[in-house]
């Protein structure tokens, strides 16, 4: 499957969660989006220049709507080429709930912070980093399923006769008894 191909495809099953994708597919249009991402990205911020005496935080946090746009409307196709890229290696779309596992490590994180804002008046780095090891856990799940989801992304096709229930079925055979 070329590039243009890949993103047509993908377009095209925009929201088709059923079925398989192949690996260039799901790579290519991955590597679309962070294109457009980029492209888009850089507009806004010609179009759109900072001003001065901006914080880090504000600068990251400001408000860009082309990219913004973009990221809004190539969610769902990138969402459908992953749920069919996970069915192509064998493994059901139920495996995108692990994506809740970090977030709710982080509201429970965000709980014990919040109850330990309330109970103290120490404003020092000791309490800043207290606060932040809170938030470890929920760091690491959320690695650790970032790096599940990549390798599972690039392993292989597998067949219906090896197992794999999404895979299409193989065609039966023709006997009708004609000859060629």
């Amino acid at each position: 499957m070329t590039f243009a191909g890949a993103i047509k495809a993908c377009f095209k099953k925009f929201a088709d969660f059923r079925g398989t994708a192949t690996r260039p597919e799901f790579w290519y249009f991955t590597l679309f989006t962070v294109l457009v991402s980029i492209v888009l990205s850089t507009v806004d911020s010609v179009v759109w220049p900072a001003t001065n005496g901006l914080t880090d935080l504000q600068m990251a946090t400001r408000y860009s709507p082309l990219s913004d746009t973009a990221s809004l409307v190539l969610f769902l196709p990138q969402l459908a080429v992953s749920v069919r890229r996970y069915r192509d290696a064998g493994f059901s779309a139920k495996w995108l709930l692990l994506w809740l596992a970090p977030v709710a490590l982080a509201l429970v994180a965000a709980g014990g912070a919040v109850s330990y804002a309330l109970s103290t008046t120490e404003q020092t780095w000791e309490a800043l980093i207290a606060v932040l090891l809170l938030f470890a856990p929920a760091l690491l799940v959320a690695f650790g399923v970032q790096i599940f989801f990549f390798v599972l992304s690039l392993k292989p096709t597998k067949t219906f006769a090896e197992g794999n229930k999404h895979a299409a079925k193989p065609a039966a055979p023709d006997y009708s008894g004609t000859t060629a």
